[in-house]
């Protein structure tokens, strides 16, 4: 597992300091979903996005440094909410970034550079294999 950041700290804190839920699945002993605590967490993050959206149209229609800012503002949100939803479950959301970082990187070519697929994405890598190894409670191998 990867060093703990402080964006995971500062997300576990927030649940804390407002008495959000912490649970260490996503189902409860009798494997029952969180739903409210679930769909919360995912409303949140699809606020924020579409939030994101709109600040990336007002950047096109007026480039100032103040259109820049809340763009900025809008991005953090959503690091700030994903690492939330995280926090809620128990997920190493760190730990996952790097294995995302670590997927990208494998899909270079021998020279070093991207090999990229015809419609311009880049190939699929080793992805499989990094994610292989157990990265948290929640992530199981039944049929969920």
């Amino acid at each position: 597992m990867s060093k703990i950041s402080r964006h995971s700290t500062n997300a576990m804190h927030f649940r804390n300091t407002y008495s959000q839920p912490v649970e260490m699945d996503f189902f409860d002993k009798n494997g029952n979903p969180y739903e409210d605590l679930i769909d919360l967490q995912a409303r949140l993050i699809k606020e924020e996005v579409k939030e994101f959206l709109e600040s990336v149209e007002d950047l096109y229609i007026d480039p100032s440094t103040d259109s820049k800012t809340a763009l900025l503002k809008e991005l953090a949100d959503i690091v700030f909410v994903c690492y939330q939803f995280a926090a809620a479950f128990n997920l190493d959301l760190d730990e996952a970034a790097q294995r995302v970082y670590t997927s990208n990187m494998s899909k270079l070519g021998f020279n070093g550079k991207p090999i990229y697929r015809e419609d311009g994405k880049s190939n699929d890598g080793d992805w499989r294999s990094i994610w292989r190894r157990k990265i948290c409670s929640s992530c199981r191998s039944s049929n969920r």
